[in-house]
């Protein structure tokens, strides 16, 4: 695989990068005796240079093969990669006498093919080994929000966004090799495009993939709604556990019910799902039991609903910087309901649980 690379950069730069340094450098690979330097001139080499998700596809399948019998690489096989190569990468030259050079070359390279491809399968898996080590969830980088809090981040790869309450991002700080998060709970993203490279939001539900944008994803754990609204740019979003995939215009909200398999796409205002980055708590024509597990992750406190005919009364409504008292008494003036507020007790533990709030049906 490294030895194809080099075949490429030496076509693409028209300057002689000699192949006896590519195999001192892939020997001391498969030792595992390459000084960081080194392996920092392979890895950025390798992941800069070519980008095109098509070359990559090439490259894995010509991998594939060869490293089932990479004993017997024949010219056939060798002859079926470097086709490809030279014509997803090369536009060839109308004079003849640039055709020639290009044929003399590509067969000087095939010559010595057969004398690197074992060294280079090694050294190919001890490069995806130590990459692999390197990308494991053990190394990943654990962001969390608080509840009552909202928390800025800032990514390896120049994304950034908030963590909404109680929510939580994890990322591969390696991220020139994987531009993917898991996300728990709600996020705002910017994400920043790099060179056709993705960039992935993974949820329980479904994998939300992008190039450059802003977007909110919702999927709070205790939740069985998934929810992805976009901006501006664009995204795709495909499921995980059920099969579908839709691409958004700026404007669209996606929203995935996990328990009924229902899938929904419709056009908004996006700011009602936005406006709590900025401080604002806003119940957009919601049912009271979905709001109240707005209110509970926003203030840190438990709500229990004492009448069912009260989940599904709808209100619509906007906090800023209001108290729970505040937020709950203003409630109550457009709802039918009386609430309590009980005092917070101290567990066996000697710990203070969360404040409690009974809702129930006015009478």
């Amino acid at each position: 695989m490294l030895y194809v690379y080099t075949c490429l950069y030496y076509i693409k730069n028209t300057y002689t990068l000699k192949i006896t340094n590519i195999q001192a450098l892939a020997e001391k690979l498969k030792d595992n005796s390459l000084t960081e330097q080194e392996f920092q001139f392979l890895d950025n080499w390798i992941r800069e240079e070519y980008r095109s998700d098509e070359l990559d596809q090439v490259m894995k399948l010509h991998w594939d093969k060869l490293k089932n019998n990479a004993n017997s690489a024949n010219d056939e096989r060798l002859n079926e990669i470097y086709q490809k190569i030279l014509c997803r990468m090369i536009d060839l030259p109308e004079k003849v006498e640039k055709e020639t050079k290009l044929i003399k070359l590509y067969r000087a390279f095939q010559k010595v093919a057969a004398v690197l491809i074992i060294p280079i399968t090694f050294a190919f898996i001890a490069y995806v080994l130590y990459l692999n080590s390197f990308i494991s969830e053990e190394n990943w980088v654990e962001v969390n929000s608080p509840v009552r809090t909202r928390t800025e981040f800032h990514l390896p790869d120049g994304s950034s966004g908030w963590l909404n309450a109680g929510a939580k991002l994890k990322y591969n700080p390696n991220m020139s090799y994987s531009r993917k998060v898991e996300l728990t709970g709600e996020a705002y993203f910017n994400v920043k495009k790099r060179n056709g490279k993705s960039f992935v939001v993974s949820t329980p539900d479904m994998d939300i993939k992008v190039l450059g944008t802003k977007f909110n994803v919702m999927a709070y754990p205790d939740e069985a709604l998934t929810r992805v609204v976009l901006e501006e740019g664009k995204v795709e979003a495909k499921g995980t556990r059920c099969s579908f995939s839709k691409i958004l215009a700026p404007g669209d909200k996606l929203e995935f019910q996990s328990d009924s398999k229902l899938l929904g796409v419709e056009q908004v205002e996006t700011e009602a799902y936005t406006a709590w980055v900025d401080g604002l708590l806003v119940l957009d024509g919601e049912s009271l039991e979905c709001g109240v597990r707005k209110l509970e992750r926003w203030y840190n406190v438990d709500i229990e609903i004492r009448d069912e005919v009260l989940k599904t009364h709808l209100f619509k409504a906007t906090f800023q910087d209001e108290s729970l008292e505040e937020v709950i008494r203003l409630l109550a003036l457009s709802t039918p309901i009386n609430y309590e507020i009980l005092p917070r007790v101290m567990d066996e533990n000697g710990v203070f649980m969360r404040k409690k709030i009974i809702l129930k049906l006015k009478q």
